[in-house]
């Protein structure tokens, strides 16, 4: 395995989190993307290159952004948890697409059948057994369950010192999928960034109660 690529690489969403920092009132929304975008590109130099091309998009994409502006937000004497919130809230402004796409899939009962059929293979694409470690529990009519027994996300910020960031990611989840259909449940008990002993996804069918 080798370095990522040496040339400057510019920190996804810093358009965006910069006008969300602004719109909030920040009055440090400038500097505090100027230093996340610097940290961005150093560590984008120093990290070694997974093997896998979907773990390097986690790095490049998810990571290393939240990472970075974490890391820039600490040093401008932001506490811990306040800079948590703040990456959390950054990371939900720019997933509203994601969830408004599932909101409009979810207008029928499309999106159930949608995740049952094409699930396995977006789980192996996406996130393969190189950094997560999935066990399915079911895939049928009514439910698509699966636990995730090690995640990328989490070896990797424990390798950073940065363990308390895990639940960002977690939170997305949830903001993504949580309430996005009247036919399809999100139901989650527990994350491995949030103390537990693995992560448990459970998408349910949700059907029309009888008259």
């Amino acid at each position: 395995m080798g370095a990522f690529a040496h040339k400057t690489k510019r920190m996804p969403y810093r358009k965006a989190w910069r006008r969300a920092l602004e719109r909030g009132g920040n009055p440090q929304a400038g500097e505090l993307v100027a230093m996340a975008e610097a940290r961005y590109q150093d560590l984008y130099a120093e990290s070694v290159a997974a093997a896998h091309q979907a773990l390097r998009q986690h790095m490049e994409k998810n990571i290393l952004p939240g990472l970075s502006m974490y890391r820039a937000l600490r040093s401008a004497g932001y506490a811990q948890d306040e800079a948590v919130t703040i990456v959390k809230d950054l990371f939900q402004v720019t997933m509203r697409a994601s969830r408004r796409f599932f909101e409009f899939l979810g207008r029928t009962p499309l999106l159930y059948h949608l995740i049952r059929w094409t699930v396995r293979r977006f789980m192996r694409n996406s996130f393969p057994a190189e950094g997560f470690q999935v066990e399915w529990v079911a895939v049928d009519s009514d439910r698509v369950a699966f636990n995730m027994r090690t995640c990328f996300y989490v070896d990797t910020l424990n390798r950073y010192g940065a363990s308390e960031l895990v639940s960002v990611y977690c939170d997305l989840d949830d903001f993504i999928y949580s309430g996005v259909s009247k036919h399809v449940g999100w139901e989650r008990t527990q994350t491995i960034g949030r103390g537990g002993e693995y992560c448990d996804f459970c998408f349910t069918r949700l059907r029309p109660e009888s008259k």
